[in-house]
Order: structure tokens, then sequence, then C-alpha cells
């Protein structure tokens, strides 16, 4: 005959099975969780060929060594409270590249943005840069991504570079080469083209635009109404005999 205690013990065996049953599928979903937001880049930070947790430092983040990524997915660095996020900006429909042009007798980089060449036909804009970077031995070119946004009807483009010191520690001139596909630009005479560096500031590119065509500085191009030649002086169109 069975005795009462060891129903209740077998009773309270099997209680501690299904709570520990319990636990291990909360243990694990919350694992698996983790696993995903770190796998789709959900809150997290990308810099230069890795990707960072929240709390996590960022080593040499364009230089600085106090830099970590917040809960938002953006970096933010010291004790400063201003983020500094690519959230905002896209790179749909983005095919971004760069190559290594030489280098440069100098100690610092400087943020010499020059376009090269821009175009926006058939809801396609091209956008060549050349940038100031660090680059490594033998013509190594850093590791960098493109990205872009659309504000307040005009175009923003970034570059996220890593600046690794032991990687990059020679100044030198990269192009750029930044083309979006299936974008609808408002191309109007007061459109410009801004670069954003890694710490928010933004340059105008000086770019022109007439009869929703775009220009780089030096370009000819024909103005409705003019008998005269015209052309792209630094962003503004000028029209001589």
């Amino acid at each position: 005959m069975v005795k009462f205690g060891e129903i209740m013990g077998k009773v309270k065996q099997r209680n501690w099975l299904i709570v520990i049953t319990i636990l291990m599928v909360i243990s694990s979903g919350i694992v698996l969780f983790i696993s995903m937001q770190e796998k789709l880049g959900f809150n997290t930070c990308a810099y230069g060929e890795n990707t960072y947790i929240p709390g996590q430092n960022i080593p040499n983040f364009n230089g600085l060594d106090d830099c970590y990524c917040a809960k938002d997915g953006s970096v933010k660095c010291g004790n400063t409270s201003d983020a500094i996020s690519y959230s905002s900006f896209s790179s749909t429909g983005l095919s971004f590249s760069s190559r290594f042009l030489n280098y440069l007798d100098k100690e610092k980089v400087e943020n010499n943005i020059t376009p090269i060449d821009v175009n926006y036909t058939s809801n396609e804009i091209l956008l060549i840069l050349e940038r100031e970077v660090l680059c490594g031995d033998n013509s190594k070119a850093p590791v960098q991504v493109g990205f872009y946004k659309i504000e307040g009807g005009n175009f923003v483009v970034t570059v996220m570079t890593n600046r690794d010191p032991e990687l990059y520690s020679m100044v030198c001139k990269v192009e750029n080469t930044i083309n979006v596909k299936d974008i609808n630009l408002d191309i109007r005479d007061t459109f410009k083209i801004y670069y954003q560096d890694e710490l928010g500031y933004r340059y105008d590119l000086k770019i022109c635009s007439s009869n929703g065509k775009l220009y780089n500085s030096g370009d000819m191009l024909e103005v409705e109404g003019s008998s005269t030649v015209c052309y792209c002086d630094d962003g503004v169109i000028e029209c001589g005999d």
C-alpha cells in the first residue's frame, strides 16, 4: 500500500520538475531574444566591421576611447548627452564603393570633401566624392559604409569610416561612389546636397540644380531664357558673354 507521505513527495517532485521546465523555457526564450536582437541589429551599434550591444564600449570610435553603445542604438561619448546616431539614415537601394587614391604629406585628416561628379536621371542619383581619411600601408583604404537620407527636400549623405589606429595611421585621399536607385528627389533651384561627418557637422557640396538636373562645379549647362553660356560655380549658376 502506497503511503500518503510518498504520494506527497512525488507530487512535490513533479511540481519542482514543472517549475524547472518553465524556468528553462523562459531562460531559453530570453537567450533566443537577445541572440535575435544581435543578429538582426535591433538596438545595436555598428562601427567598422563590428557590432556592439547596448552598454558595450566602442574602442577608437573616431579616435575617441570613451564611447559606448546606447540603448537606442546610438553612440555616446564621454559624459555628453549628445548622441551620434545613424538611425535616421538609410541604405535602401544604395550601392556604395570606395577606393584608395593616394597618400597625403600631412599628419592630420582635414574635412576636405570634394564632389567629383553628380547626376540625377530616371529616379537614380550618382554622387562621387573625394575625402581625406586614414589609410593603412600598401595603399589599403579603411573599411567604410555609406548612408543617405532626404531631409527638408535636400539630399544628405554620410560615410561611417573605421579609424582603428592599429590598422590605419597614414593620411590619404579616397574616392567614394554613392549610387541610389528608385529615389524620388524634388530637384528645385534651391535643392542642395550635404555631406554629414561622423560628429554631425554638415558641409554644403555646392552643386547646382536647373530644370530638374544636377551639375557639379565647373559643369556647363543651358538655362532657359539665357542666350549666353552658363556654368556652375561653387553652387551658383553663372552666365556670361
